[in-house]
């Protein structure tokens, strides 16, 4: 079984029982998650899963993914074969995003270590982002770029040419020795520390510090409510104001992208585990 990799409406089918537990685990707790990013658009556009899109993001605010985060790690065991995965409890977890996961599937990658993660929900962290715009140039963004860059060089099987020229390769190099030298997990705890840049509850803006630091932060009242809408089975929560939150990302977001953007975005295969399936 393990042999042939799932398809995406497999892959798209089985995320629903990992959503489910996610959100069974943010009743029992007492806190929110939104539907995300192209998870948010394909509930809204599609009424479903967008058909080429081949991950489920969820976000939830600081405090609440603090708590989920403390609550999952402490009962690894009994929730098992879930995990919430990172590279605080995982050997060779290649994100600084953490993942909730479902151990009993395999993930293979060509691009980074599996970690061990299987099939998996992103769940991004919104802290909090002060009240303007931080800018391209801002030094939080030149901290956060250095760090995710260092992250990746950790991932990489070998030193890869700058595209920019041999200028930019040499001085690529010493960069890429000093990140193996230090190790992943030493820019993993650097791009956990941006999360308390600002005061989350005097910012009026949120964004994802640590992972996917957009341009363009997020007004805080938009993630202040939920409603729910349909994907699939069951009734999931999105931001009550996700008008606003898709446009801000997407502008027009019902018009489909070009027949030749409509493609999966990730590079890796998933398969289902023989000890569990068998």
């Amino acid at each position: 079984m393990e042999n042939k990799p799932m398809t995406l409406s497999e892959i798209h089918h089985e995320t629903m029982g990992l959503l489910k537990k996610l959100a069974e685990i943010c009743d029992e707790i007492g806190i929110n998650y939104f539907m995300a990013y192209g998870s948010l658009l394909g509930v809204v556009r599609h009424k479903g899963f967008i058909p080429w899109d081949d991950d489920t993001d969820v976000i939830m605010r600081r405090p609440d993914y603090d708590k989920f985060k403390k609550y999952c790690l402490e009962n690894e065991q009994a929730l098992m074969p879930y995990r919430f995965m990172g590279w605080e409890n995982s050997k060779d977890y290649p994100f600084a995003l953490w993942r909730f996961c479902d151990t009993r599937y395999r993930l293979e990658s060509d691009d980074y270590p599996d970690g061990g993660m299987g099939l998996f929900i992103d769940v991004y962290c919104y802290d909090g982002a002060g009240n303007e715009q931080v800018p391209a140039g801002h030094p939080l963004r030149k901290r956060q770029n250095m760090y995710e860059m260092c992250v990746s060089f950790n991932n990489d099987r070998k030193f890869k040419k700058s595209p920019k020229g041999i200028v930019r390769t040499i001085l690529k190099f010493p960069v890429y020795v000093i990140a193996r030298l230090l190790g992943r997990k030493y820019f993993m705890k650097k791009l956990d520390g941006l999360h308390d840049a600002f005061s989350f509850e005097e910012s009026t803006l949120l964004n994802s510090l640590s992972w996917d630091f957009s341009i363009v932060s997020r007004k805080k009242e938009w993630y202040e409510e939920f409603t729910f809408l349909p994907l699939e089975d069951m009734m999931v929560k999105v931001p009550k104001e996700y008008d606003a939150v898709l446009r801000a990302s997407y502008g027009d977001y019902m018009q489909l992208p070009p027949e030749d953007k409509r493609m999966p975005s990730h590079s890796y295969r998933l398969y289902k585990k023989e000890d569990f399936f068998s």
